[in-house]
């Protein structure tokens, strides 16, 4: 999926992303499998004062002045972010997803991953396009399609951590 407004041009025969200098970015979750390599490459594409990242306040890593540890749950600083950087452009990539972890604590995993998703809503839906960057977890894979799975094909869950990131794609989707 692209960000509106998002356009392409050439460098070294390869099609690389030119992004607006009026656009403000928001990643959360820079330490997740997905979040990590997109702010990488995003670093190389924007100024720093374009691009701000969270992570999680348990890790001590990646460090930076654009970089803040928080909780995505933590409305209070996600307002604060807002009222200072003002993005415009949220790709969300934070959550939990440990198996063992999220089975043992499915109350906990909600509050992070829901919980998480609908603070983000609810700070800059209005304000902001927010990405989703989800998992595959949220379909059990017993009937994979020939093609793999889409953003189209009916979710069915099976373990906590899909059951709650699914739930925080609703959160997404239902503020759209």
């Amino acid at each position: 999926m692209q960000f509106p407004g998002f356009f392409t041009g050439k460098y070294n025969n390869l099609e690389v992303p030119k992004i607006p200098p009026d656009w403000r970015i928001l990643i959360t979750g820079i330490t997740s499998i997905h979040g990590w390599p997109i702010y990488n490459r995003l670093k190389q594409l924007v100024p720093q004062k374009q691009l701000l990242a969270v992570r999680s306040p348990k890790m001590d890593i990646p460090r930076g002045e654009n970089i803040h540890p928080l909780c995505i749950t933590d409305n209070f600083e996600f307002k604060k972010i807002k009222n200072s950087f003002n993005p415009t452009h949220i790709i969300h990539g934070a959550g939990v997803c440990d198996l063992d972890a999220c089975e043992d604590r499915p109350e906990w995993a909600q509050s992070i991953n829901k919980g998480g998703a609908r603070n983000i809503v609810d700070v800059f839906g209005a304000s902001a396009y927010i990405m989703f960057l989800s998992s595959d977890l949220v379909f059990s894979g017993t009937n994979p399609p020939q093609n793999g799975y889409s953003e189209n094909h009916k979710a069915d869950p099976v373990s906590v951590v899909g059951k709650t990131l699914f739930q925080a794609e609703q959160e997404i989707t239902n503020a759209e």
